[in-house]
């Protein structure tokens, strides 16, 4: 005599759970009635596992992905603070070879100055007049740090900002036309932020004694 399969009790058979368009998947045989339970999967197709297992790769491989982007974004602050440092070192050059193109260069059209009780807010075409004006009277001996330049970036490195100390020495013509010494020391804090990848001084606000 042939055994039958042995089913397992519950409240439904497996016929009642699955829809029309998989029964044809199932032997008649398989119609007994068995405890719902996760190990069992309602006996569905092999195909459909399949297609469940492909979409959590894909998930997996997405949220893996999207892990390693995050970690790649994280700005590489090192990095960012030589850029403005050469910025800085690019400044120095530009005065002692009073090079107007080459100071401007690095300035934001409509930087804001902070200067002497007085706010302006000028394009780099009077930016451009005022320093060729000022390259053009005096001759730098001395353009140096007192202390290390101090630089600090936002969380995400749009923004910096560096405070700089200077002891300048310069010589100039007198009203009689003889050449005349000046030494002053300066503190001024820049303000930078980063415009298509790269950084411009958007504010400067400068203090001297």
């Amino acid at each position: 005599m042939r055994r039958k399969r042995q089913g397992m009790p519950c409240l439904y058979s497996s016929s009642q759970l699955l829809p029309d368009r998989w029964r044809r998947y199932y032997p008649k045989r398989f119609y007994t009635v068995h405890l719902i339970s996760f190990t069992s999967l309602f006996d569905l197709p092999t195909f459909i596992i399949q297609k469940i297992s492909l979409n959590m790769k894909y998930m997996t491989n997405f949220l893996l992905l999207s892990f390693l982007a995050a970690c790649n974004s994280k700005p590489d602050l090192e990095k960012e603070k030589k850029t403005i440092l050469s910025m800085l070192q690019t400044e120095r050059k530009a005065h002692f070879e009073r090079n107007v193109d080459m100071f401007i260069s690095e300035l934001a059209d409509g930087m804001i100055s902070v200067n002497g009780g007085e706010v302006s807010t000028d394009t780099k075409d009077l930016h451009k007049k005022r320093i060729g004006n000022y390259f053009g009277s005096v001759q730098f001996i001395k353009w140096d740090d007192t202390a290390e330049p101090i630089i600090r970036f936002s969380d995400d490195a749009s923004l910096a900002y560096a405070i700089v100390q200077k002891n300048v020495i310069l010589t100039y013509r007198g009203s009689s036309g003889k050449a005349l010494n000046d030494t002053t020391h300066y503190a001024w804090a820049s303000i930078y932020r980063k415009q298509n990848g790269e950084w411009k001084v958007e504010c400067n606000i400068s203090t001297n004694k």
